[in-house]
């Protein structure tokens, strides 16, 4: 059976060998985990043998789209990339927007697996059925912006859409990212992968369409979405993420000073308007998307007439806030930075912050620094660390392992407020005063990871009494991280959750694709998914003791805002996790059963488990 939304093939790429090959996609792949993280999960789970290094030429790069990729499927703006990570040894996904995902799937290709390792800089070009396989020395060291700058003037044409990395990735700096235009697949260290496998970017162009099934019924899908956003979203539009500032900040929730308050006295000089009246040029939105949230912004000092996109909200927090500083144009340009250079901003944010709390404690000096003092609230040191960084300089060369690592390092019970878990630095949420974000990081497959399963909008909203108490978290967080599987997989944007509904989702399947899932097979599907992630996890040897917050979040009381006095507190976090495992159908150490994987269509899995 052919289904619309699919182009029905695999690109594979062996670095190693320049060998290229087309390979079907299996029908069952799409009816059981769609495509982006799904299938990238199942491709991971099949490719790769138990405890293989992320930096051998046998991990596997893979770029994914969804059914929703290409057509006019509301907010279907990104693609998926899956690996093992280098700087958590554990199943990663990061998604990015932008035509790259669209233009594979008009190349003829619902994915792109990438495998091996070149013997020297390259980069790959993908027209329709031409792949070619090209030197890149000569753009190996520059940053993501001349690289795909370069890229295109020796191709001639300005219309491939590539994927590629900067200096970060090329030094195996453990969260670099992948840059397409402006946007990144930044968190879990994807560009690191990239950058082992020595290769630079990825371009692509198709000629090709996507069939939908039914062009009429997804227009009327689409319509209806788009009046709810006109409703639903203003905020958004006019202000992008940054709008989520002024929330987090009033319910104690934005990462403040390496995550030991969430209540910043300068939080107003980032919120969205001021980022609106200080640094926004113009509205920019995203392939199909109703909401319009990205901005081109410019901070009109040094760096003259230079324009790029807006830092978003966790970017905000974690380069802003939680390192002290009070200016937007300060997060800018550390956010355009880091873009440039090819690195996670929130990772960034996180570590930078984290020797501000060190060097304040003394736990480090001017000798471990290399004579910079690093406080809390510097901006030029901010900057000057993100370069060191990138290029592995100085302290930046023991930062660019990132927190887990660091800490492990300067030794002295810093691990009490390294803000990570499983090796994945904080998203841009405090979880010390919400239950169900609390148990989204310590849970998650990828590690802190909002995305993965944010619960921040909807605990804000809940009453007060229950607001900051573990009632109900379980439940909700177990949905939402398997609402947000099916999402990553269709692909849709997360921004778009509240004006696309599970049964708008479904609507859009069958408009698209031609056959009808339901809500309830929908969550399953997710269910599934989350399932062989955590057995791909297992499989690597981690177990219920890395279902963990760091202590600072189980052990500290929050000093001030709305939830003074609060922790988050061991106890309650291992009740929560109790509860969380039975509804999943795992045992108390976290494996999911056998029966919970046969249920699942994940015999094989619970076979190669020993279950």
């Amino acid at each position: 059976m052919k289904f619309n939304g699919y182009v029905g093939k695999i690109l594979r790429v062996n670095l190693t060998t320049n060998r290229i090959a087309v390979e079907r996609l299996r029908n069952e792949l799409i009816e059981n985990y769609f495509g982006g993280r799904g299938l990238g999960a199942r491709i991971l789970w099949e490719e790769t043998k138990p405890g293989i290094d992320p930096l051998s030429p046998k991990n596997k790069l893979i770029f994914l789209t969804g059914p929703f990729t290409g057509t006019r499927a509301s907010s279907a703006t990104k693609f998926a990339v899956v690996t093992k990570s280098y700087l958590t040894g554990i199943f990663a996904v990061s998604l990015c927007s932008g035509r790259f995902g669209p233009d594979l799937k008009y190349a003829g290709y619902d994915g792109l697996i990438i495998q091996g390792k070149a013997e020297k800089p390259v980069y790959v070009v993908i027209e329709d059925s031409n792949v070619d396989i090209k030197d890149a020395n000569n753009l190996w060291g520059l940053s993501t912006d001349l690289t795909q700058k370069h890229i295109k003037k020796e191709l001639k044409d300005q219309s491939y859409s590539i994927a590629c990395i900067g200096p970060a990735g090329e030094r195996l700096v453990r969260f670099a990212g992948i840059l397409h235009g402006q946007r990144i697949a930044g968190r879990c260290g994807t560009g690191t992968i990239m950058g082992s496998k020595n290769l630079k970017a990825v371009c692509v162009r198709g000629t090709g369409d996507v069939q939908v099934k039914n062009v009429e019924k997804l227009k009327q899908v689409i319509n209806g979405i788009y009046d709810k956003a006109k409703v639903l979203m203003k905020e958004y539009s006019r202000y992008g993420t940054a709008e989520i500032v002024e929330t987090a900040n009033y319910y104690g929730t934005l990462p403040t000073r390496n995550f030991q308050s969430g209540v910043f006295k300068d939080a107003e000089k980032l919120e969205g308007e001021v980022m609106r009246k200080e640094i926004v040029k113009r509205d920019i939105s995203c392939w199909s998307c109703p909401v319009g949230c990205s901005k081109i912004v410019s901070t009109g000092d040094s760096s003259g007439d230079v324009l790029w996109e807006n830092p978003e909200y966790e970017t905000i927090a974690m380069l802003g806030s939680n390192c002290g500083i009070g200016s937007i144009k300060t997060v800018a340009k550390a956010n355009k930075l880091c873009d440039d250079l090819g690195l996670d901003t929130l990772s960034t944010g996180n570590v930078i912050a984290f020797a501000m709390e060190c060097y304040e404690r003394g736990l480090i000096d001017i000798k471990d620094t290399g004579g910079i003092e690093i406080r809390f609230g510097d901006q030029e040191v901010v900057l000057e660390l993100i370069e060191k960084i990138a290029y592995r300089e100085g302290l930046g060369n023991r930062l660019a392992e990132g927190v887990r690592k660091f800490s492990e390092g300067v030794g002295k019970e810093s691990e009490i407020f390294a803000m990570h878990v499983k090796g994945l630095e904080f998203a841009g949420y405090n979880p010390r005063n919400l239950f169900g974000v609390a148990l989204n990081y310590a849970t998650a497959s990828c590690g802190a990871h909002a995305n993965r399963g944010s619960t921040f909008q909807t605990e804000v909203r809940m009453d007060p009494d229950i607001r900051y108490t573990p009632e109900g978290k379980d439940l909700l967080v177990k949905n939402e991280q398997d609402l947000r599987a099916v999402y990553d997989s269709a692909i849709l944007c997360s921004i778009t959750r509240r004006i696309t509904q599970l049964s708008t989702v479904s609507e859009m399947i069958e408009a698209i694709v031609g056959k009808k899932f339901s809500n309830v097979e929908l969550m399953i599907m997710g269910e599934r998914i989350n399932n062989i992630e955590r057995a791909f996890n297992i499989r690597e040897g981690f177990t219920r003791e890395d279902d963990t917050l760091p202590r600072r979040c189980l052990e500290e009381p929050v000093l001030e805002g709305p939830i003074k006095g609060l922790i988050t507190s061991k106890d309650n976090l291992n009740t929560l996790i109790d509860k969380y495992y039975l509804l999943r159908g795992w045992d108390k150490n976290g494996i999911p059963s056998k029966e919970k994987l046969k249920s699942l269509k994940l015999e094989d899995v619970a076979e190669q488990l020993g279950l």
